[in-house]
């Protein structure tokens, strides 16, 4: 059969999801949106920490440098809490006893494996430019020629820039990737971030939201938590002090520093 592939689409008037309707429709992410937003002071920047739960080494006893690059893990065990399923109420999932990760510049990513299948997709980055070209010409210009990447080598790159904290570069990869395959949790997960750190918190909400909620859990508790911070830095009380209490009740890898939040309100 054909490799699956992405192609570059235009966006539509779909309407915004609803922020309490994580499973709603959505809009499509825009190139202007990210080109007018502005990179937010390091000091305020989100999932960017060794000690982060999508970190490597946060998972690792020993904290040892590594050559920046790829590493494939062996399927690894989940740790299945009723007590939190009850308390997140999400959907209805399908039971996995190991999901398949790999890590990027020791950040956590789904293998393309366990949402693809085993013919992962091929993006083709025909029409995909980046969003620092602010002019159609300049757009024009830098125009790649129509190619093939694969699922991996194409997140490297946004992950690359992830790490350089060029997160315009790293959402205009998501967006274009996101664009044809909504539902790709690595893409709804690093979108949240890259939106939060530059200031979109409707958008890093949003993307938040589905990650947290999404079939695939591999990243609920670091998606609750960032979608903890950002209500709480938009503004949204009442949202957030619930939000940090449902990570409290869990009881897991976030709930200290959720404790931490609560003292200071």
């Amino acid at each position: 059969p054909e490799p699956r592939t992405v192609s570059h689409v235009s966006g539509t008037n779909i309407p915004r999801e609803d922020a309490r309707d994580p499973m709603g429709a959505h809009s499509p992410l825009e190139r202007s949106e990210i080109e007018v937003a502005v990179e937010q002071p390091e000091s305020l920047l989100i999932g960017h920490g060794i000690d982060e739960l999508h970190a490597r080494t946060a998972n690792v006893d020993a904290m040892i440098e590594r050559e920046p690059g790829i590493d494939l893990l062996d399927p690894l065990p989940t740790d299945p809490d009723p007590l939190r399923t009850e308390a997140s109420k999400r959907p209805a999932r399908t039971v996995k006893s190991s999901r398949q990760l790999l890590y990027v510049f020791d950040l956590k990513l789904v293998h393309p494996k366990e949402m693809y299948g085993p013919d992962p997709l091929k993006p083709t980055l025909e029409d995909h430019v980046t969003a620092r070209h602010a002019d159609k010409g300049a757009q024009e210009q830098a125009r790649e020629p129509q190619r093939m990447s694969e699922y991996v080598p194409y997140f490297t790159e946004a992950l690359r820039k992830f790490k350089r904290n060029d997160h315009k570069g790293c959402l205009e990869d998501l967006r274009f990737l996101l664009a044809q395959y909504p539902e790709d949790v690595n893409a709804l997960f690093y979108a949240g971030l890259c939106s939060y750190n530059l200031g979109m918190y409707s958008r890093a909400r949003e993307f938040l939201m589905r990650s947290a909620h999404h079939p695939i859990d591999t990243f609920d508790e670091e998606s609750d938590w960032y979608l903890a911070l950002t209500l709480d830095r938009s503004g949204d009380q009442d949202a957030a002090v619930d939000a940090y209490y449902k990570i409290i009740a869990e009881d897991r890898f976030y709930a200290e520093r959720a404790r931490e939040r609560m003292k200071r309100e």
